[in-house]
Order: C-alpha cells, then sequence, then structure tokens
C-alpha cells in the first residue's frame, strides 16, 4: 500500500497514518475476498489448475475501475464504461 516512507517526524502523526493504513487494508481486503468468491472471472486463465488471483491483484483491478462520477437530477450517478469487465462484480459487492 505504498508505505514505505513515513509522511511525518512526528510519532502521533505516523502512528495515526498507520492505524488508518491498517483499517484501509484490511477493508480492501474484505472487499477482495468477497469478490473472488462472487465471480469466477477473477480466476487465473494462464494455468490450467484452478488457481486464483493473488489478493492485492484484485484489490488493484477493483480500485482501478474507469469510471466518472455524474451529477443529474440531484442525484449523484458512478457511470462504468461500455466495456467495463468487472462491472458485473462491482454492482454484487456494492449490494
Amino acid at each position: 500500500m505504498d508505505m514505505e516512507l513515513l509522511p511525518s517526524k512526528y510519532f502521533a502523526t505516523n502512528k495515526l497514518f498507520l492505524a488508518l493504513s491498517a483499517i484501509a487494508f484490511n477493508a480492501l481486503r474484505l472487499i477482495g475476498d468477497k469478490a473472488l468468491s462472487l465471480d469466477a472471472s477473477l480466476h487465473h486463465r494462464k494455468t490450467r489448475r484452478l488457481g486464483r488471483m493473488r489478493l492485492r491483484t484484485v484489490i488493484d483491478k477493483l480500485c482501478t475501475i474507469a469510471c466518472k462520477v455524474v451529477r443529474h437530477a440531484r442525484e449523484m450517478v458512478v457511470v462504468f464504461g461500455r466495456r467495463c469487465r468487472y462491472y458485473d462484480t462491482f454492482v454484487k459487492l456494492y449490494q
């Protein structure tokens, strides 16, 4: 999660940064585990045996989905691209 360098010279600030990073990582890990159980397309295709992608890969793929936020009729809507491969997985996770 790119935490090689701590942001401050103060111990309390670094402690807070590490605590928030741990919470964010655990939340992303839960999302990644749930995504792996919901979507069979997240399994490896290169090997003939049934294997799973690394959890970090799943987290990266779900966090880097191309989308934009649109305001329409006093609502904020997330719009995905037409060929978004993980759209169904994202919707299942959101529900």
